[in-house]
């Protein structure tokens, strides 16, 4: 199981041995006093699914960006939630930064590329939304819940690796 954790969507994707089994978005939380309602959230989706183990995508603050501060605080928080959890379930639970699973997408996946401007210059940027196995998943979020889950799964089940 893959969580992209955020503020306003924490969005969640189940990958297995049949490909992708389901994705969605957990809801996240404006207000620090919220939290008891998002832990109650989590664990009738950890209850539900029993994931073998669940990985979070690192959350990064983005520079420039409104409010970064408190997202950031309440996504921790949210964060140590899913650790906790996963502890009282006995799920194996890892955290892995963004250019880790999506490095390995690049690399083990047919991942397009798409043009983008930045700073008046253009630049081919690989987009996971236009991976033909993501297609019909409706958000961003739920692409990385699900290519993180589907990192996890090809790491700890074929290659044996270490996370």
């Amino acid at each position: 199981m893959g969580f992209d954790p955020g503020r306003i969507n924490f969005a969640f994707g189940i990958y297995g041995e049949y490909g992708i089994g389901d994705h969605g978005d957990l809801e996240g939380i404006e207000e620090v006093v919220l939290l008891p309602y998002f832990r109650a959230r989590l664990r009738r989706k950890l209850k539900r699914y029993l994931p073998d183990a669940v990985f979070i995508e690192r959350y990064h603050m983005r520079p420039n960006s409104a409010g970064a501060i408190i997202n950031m605080e309440i996504v921790n928080l949210m964060i140590g939630i899913v650790y906790e959890q996963c502890f009282r379930l006995h799920i194996p639970c890892y955290l892995i930064t963004a250019s880790m699973h999506k490095t390995w997408a690049h690399k083990n996946l047919n991942v397009p590329k798409k043009i983008i401007r930045q700073k008046k210059k253009e630049k081919e940027v690989f987009d996971l939304t236009l991976c033909p196995d993501y297609l019909g998943l409706p958000t961003e979020h739920e692409v990385d819940a699900t290519n993180l889950a589907r990192y996890g799964y090809e790491k700890l089940t074929f290659n044996k690796q270490e996370i």
